[in-house]
């Protein structure tokens, strides 16, 4: 009852409320108190406040830890002078100690911290993103685990596995920039083995280069007593210098390279293997193009655009060797003007043109000595020789016939001779003069053989009709080619005949075309649209089927305009001719049975639909 009225008194006198603090059996002596007094936010507001449950430690609430939150359970926290064994399982947000660490911030767990005068071995998991210390490392900024590191006087082994952003030394490496990795580095009075994997932009060494291994690009490389800009895009493997340039093995482009007493500027786009100066450009090696070469004394202006293999100056040009264009080459004492399209192999110069081989044409080539105009054509060349061949035919034809006369004449003056006079019941008949028999003879001779095509041609053509074994009516059109033999030897491929327009039933306009002399030395003939009179009433494209014939030699396939060529051959006519597209074409070889009296006749079949048509006027 004491116990009670006693507590009745604290809470009274604090002005709080009774809490429980901890549970035990009730033994009825006044020292077993099971109650605590406290205030509304929960904290002990009594000066010897003490709580238990068993057997009880008392636990001071003033003169130590202040402010201790807790979120979940704190098992066992003794304070004694300093913090010795903290045993935290979830969260210490904020914990400061006046003589010793003020702010320590840790995220999750730290199982062990002792603090003896420094720090010796700091076990941190996760981060620690500040630790300030008096007397040692001020600012250390270490991302994930440093697992060992010791400072005595210097920094001897530094194990850093990822990122060291800035270390500062005071008597040793100041700036130190290191983008990954660097395993081993020595300093003893220079450097000496440096390994670096990726990039370093520049170095200086004030004593020399010894060993620089460099894997990618050295842009700027600048060295105070020997080479001074030395610009290398890709590798230079070997590069010795010992009072001049020995050795320069250059895989891609040097693209401006001085020497004081050789070739000044030198442009050279891709490889040059071997170059040696000694007074004189003797052997030069040059794969593709060198525009400009200027020496001191000997060859000034020289535009070569292909490939020179080899040319030698001796007091003139004897060997030049061009594969392909040399547009403009002036030598002082020989030619000036020189034009060639194509290829020139040999030309040599010596008081005039003797030698020159030109592949394909000259068409004006001008000396002041020899010839000055020389128009070469193959249209006119041909046609000088078949012309000449042809009046030699003539000649010779002329000739026989001349000697066929004499001997008519011979043969007449015989019979007349012999002649006598014939009488028939007492009359005389009046014999022919000489003369007369002469003429008649003669006419006779020269007189056109009849061909048996000649009736054909005659009764059917620019007709309409009906052919055995086709249903429907045809008309036919036919054209003679006179002579045929000389347009095959004389004219050019290129020459074609035309036949005169001739009208189709129901109305459309076509015509014949002829090639005598094809390249591959054949006879081509093809039917063709131009513009007719009737042509706005007719159906376009043009529809009929039809067929083109050498009558005794050869026959073309029946041609189906739907299905041959395409709408622009059969379109209606514009300007005058379409495009031909149909025809045949025959060898020369088998126009020997077609020829009759030098002309071959060609025949073409246009197959019309069923109806009623009346015969047209060609």
């Amino acid at each position: 009852m004491r116990g009670l009225s006693t507590i009745s008194e604290d809470v009274a006198f604090h002005g709080g409320s009774i809490s429980v603090c901890g549970w035990g059996p009730w033994s009825g002596t006044g020292d077993a108190t099971l109650y605590l007094p406290r205030d509304d936010r929960g904290n002990c507001s009594h000066s010897e406040c003490h709580c238990h449950q068993g057997t009880h430690r008392p636990l001071q609430c003033s003169g130590g830890t202040k402010d201790l939150l807790d979120s979940k359970r704190i098992e066992s926290m003794c304070h004694r002078g300093g913090t010795k064994d903290l045993l935290d399982s979830k969260r210490i947000e904020s914990m400061r100690h006046r003589g010793g660490t003020k702010d320590l911030l840790d995220s999750k767990r730290i199982e062990s911290m002792r603090h003896r005068g420094g720090i010796k071995d700091l076990l941190d998991s996760k981060r620690i993103e500040r630790m300030r210390h008096r007397g040692g490392i001020k600012d250390l900024l270490d991302s994930k685990r440093m697992e060992s590191m010791r400072h005595r006087g210097g920094i001897k082994d530094l194990l850093d596995s990822k990122m060291i952003v800035s270390m500062c030394h005071r008597g040793g490496i100041k700036d130190l920039l290191d983008s990954k990795r660097m395993e081993s580095m020595r300093h003893r009075g220079g450097i000496r083995d440096l390994l670096d994997s990726k990039w370093i932009e520049s170095m200086r060494y004030r004593g020399g280069i010894q060993d620089l291994l460099d894997s990618k690009r050295i842009e700027s490389m600048r060295h105070r007593g020997g080479i001074k800009d030395l610009l290398d895009s890709k590798r230079i493997e070997s590069m010795r210098y010992r009072g001049g340039i020995k050795d320069l093995l250059d895989s891609k482009r040097i693209e401006s390279m001085r020497h004081k007493a050789g070739p000044k500027d030198l442009l050279d786009s891709k490889r040059i293997e071997s170059m040696r100066h000694k007074g004189g450009t003797k052997d030069l090696l040059d794969s593709k193009r060198i525009e400009s070469m200027c020496h001191g004394g000997g060859i000034k202006d020289l535009l070569d655009s292909k490939r020179i293999e080899s040319m030698r100056y001796r007091g003139g040009i004897k060997d030049l060797l061009d594969s392909k264009r040399i547009e403009s080459m002036r030598h002082k004492a020989g030619t000036k003007d020189l034009l060639d399209s194509k290829r020139i192999e040999s030309m040599r110069h010596k008081a005039g043109p003797k030698d020159l081989l030109d592949s394909k044409r000259i068409e004006s080539m001008r000396h002041k000595g020899g010839k000055r105009d020389l128009l070469d054509n193959d249209v006119e060349v041909r046609l000088l020789e078949m012309e000449t061949g042809l009046s030699r035919q003539l000649q010779d034809v002329r000739g026989i016939l001349q000697d066929l006369i004499t001997r008519l004449d011979q043969d007449t003056s015989d019979h007349s001779n012999r002649a006598q006079d014939r009488t028939s019941n007492g009359l005389l008949l009046p014999n022919k003069s000489v003369r007369t028999r002469k003429k008649e003879n003669t006419q006779s001779l020269l007189a056109p053989v009849p061909s048996p095509r000649d009736e054909e041609v005659d009764k059917f053509n620019c007709t309409v009709n009906t052919q055995p074994g086709v249903d429907s009516p045809v008309f036919t059109y036919y054209w003679r080619v006179e002579d045929i033999i000389t347009k095959m030897t004389i004219w050019s491929p290129g020459y074609a005949l035309r036949s005169p327009s001739f009208y189709t039933p129901p109305g459309y306009r076509m015509y014949l075309r002829v090639s005598p002399n094809q390249p591959s030395s054949s006879l081509m003939v093809h039917a063709g649209l131009t513009r007719g009179q009737f042509d706005p009433s007719l159906n376009w494209p043009f529809p009929l089927r039809h067929r083109v014939e050498v009558i005794g030699a050869a026959s073309s396939r029946l041609w189906d305009p739907g299905a041959l060529c395409g709408a622009q051959q059969w379109r209606r006519p514009i300007g005058g001719d379409n495009t031909e597209c149909s025809g045949l074409g025959i060898p020369s070889a088998k126009l020997q049975g077609a020829i009759e009296r030098g002309s071959v006749l060609v025949k073409l079949s246009v197959y019309l639909p069923p109806g009623t048509y009346t015969t047209t006027q060609c």
